[in-house]
């Protein structure tokens, strides 16, 4: 089956080169001076600047770019029709021989674009540069030497990626992008599903490289692997399983945000965690941190819906953990509450500090806070939408933007507290259109009362009535 793909694969690149060239319409057209001064050429449907092709308007199925145009760069979005914010025609495309660079976002959102033939004269890849495009191959040539990031990005058809075997500077393993060294895994196409085995040469996962991947299922990673790349697999949503054999030093931001993990075996010798590395991972349901773990980032744990527990080695000197929460080692910082517990809960009265969005997704319905706390940063409690009642203590002095959501219908508040305008910030359909009068009407309140300490209700979520209670 793969030799016959590729077979008629090359097929197709062969008729496309035989193919006469298709220009749009006309020669040139004119030459157009700015009130800055550059020349625009406008040849046919292309218009092109110092060499650069800075846009082409036509909409050709199959194109070949005239090498006679002189272009020996593909300018940043020069594909994107600007009144459409993509190119819905363009199926098949080869770029001439004298072009060497692809820009940022060269071929970005052409979603018809199955196969693009690349010149060797090519030397770089910039960023982007075939996001969201429906290639199911590409061959890299032999005098690349700078591949950008995402330039894969959301290639949802893409199967595999073959590199001449004289480029010096990238290789495939069965389809999958690493540099020269094979030291790094760059890009695992999109398109693929089931299970995959890391090479044994790979210390690295790149940045992007398993990205948006909905089919990939399980993965085994070499002993060798010491450090996972940002948002190397963030919204696999299939990926269910990791397994490895060595140590992972390294698991970068947003590295697995959104997968579909239900475990994974954080082993000894794990140091950093990223930020939002493990958000919105709704199957987890428990984690252990081990005792070399010395960071973990902003957002490191949020918005997993069914987390029930985060267990920290007794051993570790950075971080705790009490009735599944977690804390810093002297439990003074809170750092993290697991979202899938329910019900009530009381912050223990050593914490003087939450961090932002440790309670955000949580299913808390009520909350009573430490006396020991005297702010709540912003976000803290954000997309917290079972929580209907909380109690601020006397101590806190300051609310931040966004603390809460649009769900409080109770709260318990202390005197002259520095309330951000929007630290009740609104989510979801029906608390948008009320914001400014829900919020505009408990500020009022709060300022008639003389910023009084009391309890502050409404009936529901939809009304903007506050009432006071000393």
């Amino acid at each position: 089956m793969k030799k016959a793909f590729i077979l008629g694969t090359m097929i197709f690149v062969m008729a496309i080169f035989a193919a006469p060239a298709q220009q749009g319409t006309g020669n040139v057209v004119s030459d157009y001076t700015s009130a800055d001064g550059p020349n625009i050429r406008y040849i046919g449907d292309y218009a092109i600047l110092d060499g650069v092709l800075i846009s082409y308007s036509g909409d050709d199925e199959h194109l070949v770019i005239p090498a006679n145009l002189g272009i020996t760069e593909i300018g940043t979005g020069a594909f994107i029709k600007r009144d459409e914010r993509a190119n819905n025609t363009l199926i098949s495309v080869v770029v001439p021989s004298g072009v060497r660079v692809l820009a940022e976002n060269a071929f970005a959102d052409c979603y018809k674009l199955e196969l693009i033939a690349l010149p060797d004269s090519l030397i770089s890849i910039g960023d982007s540069a075939f996001h969201g495009t429906n290639l199911s191959t590409i061959t890299i040539p032999r005098n690349v030497n700078s591949i950008g990031n995402r330039v894969f990005e959301n290639c949802n058809n893409l199967q595999e990626i073959v590199v001449d075997q004289n480029n010096r500077h990238f290789a495939s393993v069965e389809g999958v992008l690493l540099n020269s060294a094979r030291s790094t895994l760059i890009q695992y196409p999109t398109a693929r599903t089931g299970s995959y085995t890391v090479p044994g040469s790979v210390t690295h996962i790149g940045d992007n490289a398993f990205s948006n991947n909905r089919g990939l299922n399980s993965i085994s990673i070499s002993s060798n692997t010491i450090s996972i790349g940002d948002r190397a697999f963030n919204y696999c949503s299939s990926l269910t399983s990791i397994t490895t054999s060595g140590i992972i030093t390294d698991i970068g931001d947003y590295a697995f945000a959104g997968s579909g993990l239900v475990s994974i075996d954080l082993t000894d010798g794990l140091i950093n965690i990223g930020d939002g590395a493990f958000r919105s991972c709704n199957n987890l349901t428990s984690i252990n941190l081990p005792v070399s773990l010395a960071n973990i980032g902003y957002s490191a744990f949020s918005n997993c819906n069914n987390l029930l527990e985060i267990v920290v080695d007794q051993n570790n000197r950075y971080f705790s953990s009490e009735d599944g929460v977690l804390f810093d080692i002297t439990k003074t910082t809170l750092i993290q509450f697991p979202g899938g517990i329910n019900g009530h809960y009381s912050i223990p009265n050593t914490v003087t500090d939450i961090s932002g969005v440790a309670f955000s997704g949580s299913s808390l319905s009520s909350i009573t806070m430490s006396n020991s706390m005297s702010r709540i940063s912003g976000f803290t409690f954000y997309n917290s939408r079972g929580l209907t009642s909380v109690i601020i203590p006397e101590n806190v002095n300051f609310i931040g933007s966004h603390a809460f959501n649009g769900s409080i219908t109770n709260i318990h508040i202390g005197s002259n507290v520095d309330i951000h305008e929007l630290a009740f910030g609104t989510t979801g359909p029906g608390f948008s259109s009320n914001y400014n009068r829900f919020f505009n009407h408990f500020f009022q309140l709060y300022r008639r009362t003389g910023s009084a300490a009391g309890t502050y209700t409404r009936p529901d979520t939809s009304s903007t009535t506050w009432t006071y209670t000393p």
